[in-house]
């Protein structure tokens, strides 16, 4: 039996996102206003992502640029996943790897309440196919980072002691 082979993945191309335009001109207004400088562009947003959720660069008046996200009623598990996210970002700010919470805002509209995040803007890029030794190791060396700070449910740290738990490429390279 011959194994079949798997398809191409573009990963820079796995999620269709609205547009910031197309969001309800409330969200709009709140992605500034969680910041303190109103928008005066968008990119377009990225294709890369599970959700179908904005997520994109915004370019404030102020002239710094932020990266919001941002879902409402008809993705509730975003709109979690979002509160989530504010919730777990303010606990790992001092570390190196994630990227700043600048603000946040929970917005009313006819459709229901919307969650907006917007953070800082980092110079990042997708690792390469298949991944470079260099990006395991800074996908590894970030996990265990953010291993030794945030606690499990259970309420105790992840372990970071085993090599084969979440660590760089040498441990686990066949």
């Amino acid at each position: 039996m011959h194994p079949t082979p798997l398809p191409e993945v573009d990963y820079g191309a796995t999620s269709v996102r609205p547009t910031f335009a197309s969001l309800p001109p409330e969200v709009q207004v709140a992605c500034g206003d969680a910041v303190g400088s109103a928008v005066v562009s968008a990119s377009p947003p990225v294709g890369s992502g599970f959700t179908g959720a904005f997520a994109g660069l915004l370019h404030l008046a102020d002239g710094r640029q932020v990266f919001a996200k941002a879902a409402g009623p008809r993705m509730p598990h975003v709109v979690r996943g979002l509160a989530a996210e504010e919730r777990i970002l303010p606990l790992i700010a001092h570390l190196r790897c994630p990227s700043r919470l600048a603000g946040a805002a929970e917005v009313p509209t006819a459709d229901g309440p919307w969650r907006v995040l917007v953070l800082d803007a980092i110079d990042g890029r997708q690792p390469g196919a298949p991944w470079s030794s260099a990006d395991a190791d800074a996908a590894a060396a970030a996990c265990l980072e953010v291993a030794a700070v945030l606690p499990l449910s259970t309420g105790r740290a992840l372990p970071t002691s085993r090599p084969w738990a979440c660590a760089p490429s040498e441990h686990w390279r066949a």
